[in-house]
């Protein structure tokens, strides 16, 4: 082989390469090698637990709600996260009026420290799919995946399916856009949405300039590189202002119907009031989950990121 032609071959190896040679920093780490059990997140001392900040279970074991899953299309674990009857948010045991009884909820915060990684720009990952046991009840609105302020709840992005609460829709009805997953900024606003079908694994990548107020979202399918899917957007101004104090959540939040017996002041009372169902078991698989450093680099286009020690 002649220099010349030696020197184009590893040119060409060099350049297939550069995507991965040039990903970001992953600054919070969630997803999970496929030695993961159910049961690590029982124990508080597993290594699991340890890059866990905090759950909420409502009144089950965590491993009844969070269940370990495996598929030959990811070389990571997946989760089945779910809520039943007993999933409800009690954040105070001494005080019953506290109780989030309009809500089903389950939410895992992984260890995420804001006031370093809420600067710059930053990519959050996030891959979702429907499963035939999810048994989800699209009349209501289900939360997925968000970054929180924890003092007024806003979202500086979250991704939801069904259909958003509404006080005056106590019939019930199904909003035509229910069966979307959509991903939104901190107004509510729709940045993307793409149907959400059993089976179909989506990926989504929601990358947060801090410094300039922005967000913009990424997605694919299956294994297909992610890709910007919408413009980068002005969030709305509060996102600057609390930056550097919010949360990381993987979720799954049900929102009741309003409750045609309640005054109308007391159905904006959704955390507390509402209509839920009984006997509900109702799910969604989550994984490759992950936040990187895009400041410099670009987001990691392969929705399974790059690498990483996964062990958990």
């Amino acid at each position: 082989m002649s220099p010349n032609i030696r020197y184009l071959s590893f040119f060409f190896m060099a350049l297939n390469c550069l995507p991965h040679l040039l990903s970001g920093e992953v600054v919070s780490e969630y997803r999970l090698g496929k030695e993961t059990k159910s049961l690590d997140f029982d124990n508080e001392s597993s290594a699991l637990r340890n890059k866990t900040k905090f759950l909420i279970t409502g009144s089950n074991k965590p491993s009844q709600v969070l269940e370990i899953l495996t598929d030959k299309s990811s070389n990571f674990a997946m989760i089945a996260t779910k809520v039943n009857d007993e999933s409800i948010f009690k954040p105070d045991p001494e005080d019953a009026k506290q109780d989030q009884l309009g809500f089903r909820r389950l939410d895992v915060l992984p260890q995420y420290d804001p006031t370093t990684i809420e600067t710059g720009k930053k990519a959050y990952h996030h891959s979702l799919m429907l499963s035939k046991d999810s048994m989800l009840d699209l009349a209501h609105s289900y939360l997925l995946g968000s970054v929180e302020d924890p003092k007024t709840g806003g979202h500086i992005y979250d991704i939801v399916l069904g259909t958003d609460y509404d006080a005056k829709n106590t019939s019930g009805k199904v909003a035509p856009n229910a069966n979307k997953f959509r991903v939104r900024n901190m107004k509510f606003a729709d940045l993307f949405t793409v149907d959400a079908v059993v089976g179909e694994t989506n990926n989504f990548a929601i990358e947060v300039d801090w410094t300039k107020n922005t967000v913009q979202a990424f997605h694919s399918k299956g294994s297909e590189n992610l890709k910007a899917v919408s413009k980068v957007e002005a969030n709305d101004p509060k996102a600057k202002t609390v930056a550097g104090t919010c949360e990381w959540h993987i979720q799954m939040i049900k929102s009741p119907l309003p409750d045609p017996n309640d005054t109308p002041e007391q159905r904006n009372d959704l955390v507390h009031r509402g209509i839920q169902k009984s006997g509900i078991l109702e799910s969604i698989v989550q994984f490759r989950n992950f936040v990187e450093d895009t400041s410099k680099d670009p987001l990691t286009a392969n929705p399974e990121g790059p690498a990483a020690t996964t062990s958990a």
